[in-house]
C-alpha cells in the first residue's frame, strides 16, 4: 500500500492509538498527575453587553498552603463587571469576583487579597491558609470564579499562563507551607465572538484536541439520523472510523488568535 505523504501516515498511526484506546486496551503504567490550575470552561463566548463567568480549578495539587492567580485579557473586548458603593463619601469600585470554597476547610481560616487594573487589563487574587499546618491541602477543587463584561467584538486569550515558569516573575502559583513553590502547569481559556468554522471542531472552542477526540469515542458506534449529533462528522448516520480520522486528521490545528 503507498502511503501519501508522512502526514497521512501519522493521521492513520493516531487514529489507530486513539481507536484502541476507544475500545478499552490501555497502556499499564505512566507518571502521576502534575498539579494545574485551569480557567474553566476553556471556550466562552457571549454578545456585546452581556455578562458571563469563568471559574478557576485546581487540579491534584499536594499540600498547598497559599495560591495565587495573574489573569489578563483584551480590555477591547472585556473588563471584568464590577460595582459602585459610596465609602465615607467616596465611591469605590468593587469586581465581581468571589472565592471558592477549596481552602474552606481550613483549620484557622484564610485570608484573601485582590487587585484590579482595568485600564491595562489584568487582576491578581490569592488566598492563604492562616496557622501552623503544613500539610496545607491536597486534592482538585474550586478557586473562584470571575465575571466578566463583553465591551466590545473580537476574540481574546483569558491568560493565566503568563509568567508560570519565568522565575521571579511567577505571577501564577501555588506554594507549600515552607514558601516552596509547587510544580504546576497554567491553562488559559479563550472567548470568542466567532465560532470555529470546522466540523471538526465538536465543542467549538477554537481547537482541534483531545476534547473533540474524546467526543467520538464517547459516541463510538452511534446509529441514527444522517447529521443529527456534532460527532457524525461526515453526516452518513453513523460514529465510526471515518469521523475519528477526520478529526485527528486536523488534531492540532488552532481556530483562536
Amino acid at each position: 500500500m503507498k502511503v501519501r505523504g508522512i502526514k497521512t501516515a501519522w493521521t492513520v498511526v493516531l487514529s489507530l492509538l486513539i481507536l484502541c484506546a476507544c475500545l478499552g486496551i490501555r497502556n499499564v503504567g505512566g507518571s502521576p498527575s502534575e498539579a494545574a490550575m485551569i480557567v474553566e470552561p476553556y471556550f466562552s463566548s457571549a454578545d456585546v453587553g452581556t455578562i458571563f463567568t469563568v471559574d478557576i480549578i485546581v487540579e491534584d495539587v499536594e499540600e498547598c498552603f497559599a495560591w495565587q492567580v495573574h489573569m489578563e485579557w483584551n480590555t477591547a473586548v472585556l473588563n471584568l463587571s464590577s460595582h459602585y458603593y459610596e465609602y465615607y463619601g467616596k465611591t469605590v469600585t468593587v469586581a465581581h469576583l468571589t472565592y471558592g470554597d477549596f481552602m474552606a476547610d481550613a483549620p484557622e481560616g484564610t485570608t484573601q487579597a485582590k487587585f484590579v487594573n482595568y485600564d491595562a487589563g489584568w487582576t491578581e487574587f490569592g488566598e492563604t491558609m492562616k496557622g501552623t499546618y503544613p500539610d496545607g491541602i491536597s486534592g482538585s477543587g474550586w478557586l473562584g470564579t470571575v465575571e466578566f463584561k463583553v465591551v466590545g467584538s473580537g476574540n481574546t486569550v483569558i491568560d493565566i499562563e503568563y509568567g508560570t515558569t519565568v522565575e521571579p516573575w511567577a505571577l501564577t502559583y501555588m506554594i507549600n507551607y515552607y514558601d516552596e513553590d509547587i510544580p504546576m502547569v497554567a491553562e488559559n481559556g479563550y472567548f470568542l465572538d466567532v465560532p470555529s468554522p470546522w466540523a471538526t471542531d465538536i465543542n467549538e472552542d477554537g481547537r482541534i484536541d483531545i476534547r473533540d477526540i474524546a467526543r467520538i469515542c464517547i459516541m463510538w458506534g452511534w446509529e441514527g439520523t444522517p447529521g443529527s449529533i456534532p460527532e457524525d462528522i461526515n453526516d452518513d448516520g453513523y460514529v465510526d472510523i471515518v469521523d475519528l480520522t477526520a478529526v485527528a486528521g486536523e488534531y492540532g490545528t488552532q481556530y483562536y488568535p
